[in-house]
């Protein structure tokens, strides 16, 4: 149950901190924004919800972009998704067995597409790793830079997909960062 609460008051401030950027966003050109910044660094905060089980997991991140130009960068997620699920594994005979993931740790090398103004693309291929079984994962995501008056701080709202062998994740929230 506090699992629960824990994740509906998580979406409230996200949504709260998402209205609040919205407001304070710079306006932006038709060209890249930071053209002296070539490293990001973000904090992510925000919610996992496991396919098909529908478990809901509060998950906390960071992210490490280099710019390689003003359109693509390479980079790094790390994520903990806080909490347990159950998944149902299918044993080679047809036996279905319950197996229960503990809070799970993601390591995912990515590139990142800047697509068009602050809307990014990425994609990866990485790690979900757990004392159970540590699984193979595919991450694309995307996301959309909101500069604030500093133009080294922005807040990103976040959607991603995450793919594995055993279940899929769907992954909202927000990405404060910072550029130097």
């Amino acid at each position: 149950m506090k699992v629960v609460n824990l994740t509906h008051m998580l979406q409230m401030n996200l949504l709260l901190v998402i209205c609040n950027a919205t407001y304070a966003q710079v306006d932006q050109k038709d060209g890249p924004h930071h053209d002296s910044f070539h490293n990001l660094v973000t904090v992510f905060v925000g919610n996992t919800i496991i396919r098909p089980s529908g478990f809901n997991l509060p998950t906390l991140g960071l992210e490490y972009i280099r710019k390689l130009n003003n359109y693509i960068g390479i980079g790094v997620m790390a994520e903990v998704e806080i909490g347990s699920h159950i998944i149902m594994v299918d044993e080679h005979n047809g036996v279905q067995t319950e197996v229960e993931r503990n809070s799970a740790v993601l390591i995912i090398p990515a590139a990142f597409f800047q697509v068009y103004k602050g809307l990014i693309l990425s994609v990866g291929y990485g790690g979900e790793f757990e004392k159970n079984e540590n699984l193979g994962l595919l991450k694309t995501s995307i996301e959309y830079k909101l500069y604030l008056k500093n133009e080294r701080f922005l807040v990103i709202p976040t959607i991603s997909w995450d793919h594995t062998s055993r279940f899929n994740g769907l992954v909202y929230g927000v990405n404060f960062g910072y550029y130097f």
